[in-house]
């Protein structure tokens, strides 16, 4: 099924992009890889590269040399550059297919602009929100979906701005995403703080999202030194506590008066891109949320804190800098 060989292209092969390649790399089907950075992370990622047998794998610094075809792309730059590099790509190649990592964009207009040209272009394209493929929320999903639900996701120095669209789009999943916002309660603390990323800002504080139905997410993101995440959902005479560890996610499930452990195991990006890419090239489907469906999600959190940002610097921003 897999003699043909395929053509994949990673933009950006920095610590995700890096990630993406080795799921690839592995995987057992037919393509070439094609890795297009700057010359500098195309030098950092000789260095990490072991030599990989019967693998393609083809380096470019400037998009004139990509191939005029492409089946999958995967987008992992940073958030300032991906709407110019994705349309300077719409342009230059052909694409079936791309999965694009959060945040997606800085500013409204690339989100409209971009989702234009994937029309235009006919390019199928998904957000890399990936627990929405992992085992543990898929039977979380089970539990709560369509029903009244409270999900609570707290800890310290987790990264508000850039990791909240991979909760509230988890938030979705589980509870269904016909449902409208009620309100939003915008307590972040009066404070930006430098992302460990540089040009990149990050926020503490809590915001509140509570929907017609009374479902809610919270998000608490604090400044301690240790880094700690704990995600806890509430529904009718149960609830979940969820720890996600580095190979299993525990789950405590409390149900009226009854308690039950159960662990997963937990899939990184190196571990289960490869496996995705796979099923949309078999397929032309993933559990992904589509591009359109995300980006309703991330426009709930840009204007949060576009709006914030404005507020504590007393003008107007053309783009917010989270990534």
């Amino acid at each position: 099924m897999f003699q043909k060989s395929y053509i994949l292209l990673i933009v950006g092969v920095g610590s995700i992009g890096f990630r993406h390649f080795q799921s690839l790399s592995r995987s057992n089907f037919n393509n070439e890889i094609h890795i297009l950075d700057k010359a500098i992370a195309l030098k950092k990622f000789k260095k990490k590269n072991i030599k990989i047998i019967s693998k393609s794998i083809f380096l470019h610094k400037t998009i004139k040399t990509i191939p005029a075809q492409v089946d999958l792309a995967i987008i992992s730059t940073n958030s300032d550059v991906r709407a110019n590099i994705t349309q300077n790509l719409l342009n230059k190649t052909k694409i079936k297919f791309i999965i694009f990592e959060k945040f997606l964009f800085q500013k409204k207009e690339d989100f409209i602009k971009i989702l234009k040209n994937l029309k235009k272009k006919k390019v199928i394209s998904w957000v890399n929100c990936q627990r929405r493929v992992i085992p543990c929320y898929i039977f979380l999903k089970k539990q709560f979906y369509k029903k009244k639900i409270e999900m609570i996701v707290s800890g310290s120095n987790w990264g508000l701005t850039g990791n909240s669209i991979h909760f509230l789009d988890l938030f979705f999943y589980l509870r269904g995403k016909n449902c409208q916002i009620k309100s939003i309660e915008n307590n972040l603390e009066n404070k930006i703080i430098k992302s460990k990323r540089k040009g990149f800002i990050d926020l503490f504080g809590k915001i509140s999202i509570t929907l017609i139905d009374g479902s809610k997410i919270v998000f608490a993101n604090t400044n301690y030194k240790m880094k700690k995440l704990n995600i806890k959902i509430k529904g009718k005479n149960k609830m979940c506590k969820i720890f996600e560890k580095e190979k299993k996610i525990k789950v405590k499930i409390i149900n009226k008066d009854r308690v039950y452990l159960r662990d997963f195991k937990n899939y990184f990006v190196s571990k289960i891109s490869g496996k995705i890419v796979k099923q949309i090239l078999l397929t032309k489907k993933t559990l992904l949320p589509s591009i359109s469906e995300s980006t309703k999600y991330h426009l709930i959190l840009l204007k949060i804190f576009k709006s914030h940002i404005e507020k504590l610097k007393g003008y107007k921003i053309k783009r917010c800098s989270i990534t």
